[in-house]
């Protein structure tokens, strides 16, 4: 069975912090758009999202509706000779994220978790 990827496009800042394994995770914001890519069986729309945050601001979702990946390759911009990497897929949650890794304070992502890096071409 072939190895399921997520490939995300990243700036070169967050793309050398995440080379160098200082940055461990990166985030996406919570929208539709990419509710489609992270979640698996959810009929997903604007009224999803509404009917499932909590009083307190939180998005529940039950385990196991988010899709598996094995890996995640990172591209530093949409050249054709960009510079990539392929690191380790850890999961997904929804959390605030690290204002020094490009989130804003007190804002929540999809946040993805990143384990060793498998290859690169840089």
């Amino acid at each position: 069975m072939e190895a399921k990827t997520l490939h995300l496009v990243l700036i070169r800042q967050y793309f050398d912090m995440i080379a160098a394994l200082i940055k461990k995770e990166e985030y996406r914001a919570i929208t539709p758009f990419w509710g489609k890519r992270f979640l698996a069986t959810i009929g997903l729309s604007c009224q999803f999202f509404n009917e499932n945050f909590s009083a307190d601001g939180k998005l529940t979702i039950p385990n196991g509706y988010y899709k598996k990946f094995d890996t995640v390759t990172f591209t530093n911009g949409y050249a054709k000779n960009a510079r990539r990497m392929v690191l380790e897929f850890k999961g997904i949650e929804i959390k605030e994220g690290n204002p020094a890794w490009g989130a804003e304070p007190g804002v929540k992502y999809f946040a993805i978790q990143l384990g060793k890096i498998i290859s690169k071409n840089f």
